[in-house]
């Protein structure tokens, strides 16, 4: 079961923002009085059906709303908004586990990165490496 609890926090990255926009937007009608409006149902069972649909949806929602994991910026967004979802009960273990298999997938078919030089610009890197003293130099003993 997921949570109904709307997302109450300081703006994350954009990309977990948006899945939490998107979710809170399909909890908005689930408001207090809303809520009690359930529980007056005569039948109680159909109230608290409907009620658990509404909040798959939004759960289904902030997993539609998540970054598709096509490139390492993406997938590390597509990671950070699995363990959001996570934590405000918009993703259970189970598709947890899923989505983070796949983010897994996405980096090994991306291939290893390649590590950039790092060097000031207008520098040599043997100016960065010295080369070690030699006997002509005289700081041999």
């Amino acid at each position: 079961m997921y949570s109904n609890l709307p997302c109450t926090h300081e703006p994350l990255s954009a990309s977990v923002q948006r899945c939490c926009d998107t979710r809170n937007r399909l909890l908005a009608p689930l408001s207090e009085p809303k809520r009690r409006a359930f529980a007056e149902y005569d039948e109680y069972s159909k109230a608290e059906k409907a009620y658990e649909k509404a909040v798959d949806a939004a759960a289904q929602a902030f997993h539609i709303a998540m970054p598709e994991p096509t490139s390492r910026r993406a997938i590390k967004a597509f990671i950070s908004a699995v363990t959001h979802g996570m934590a405000i009960g918009a993703v259970d273990s189970d598709d947890a586990k899923q989505f983070l298999y796949a983010a897994r997938i996405a980096v090994s078919a991306l291939g290893k990165q390649k590590p950039e030089k790092r060097t000031k610009p207008g520098v040599e890197s043997a100016d960065l490496f010295p080369a070690a003293p030699t006997a002509d130099s005289g700081l041999a003993a």
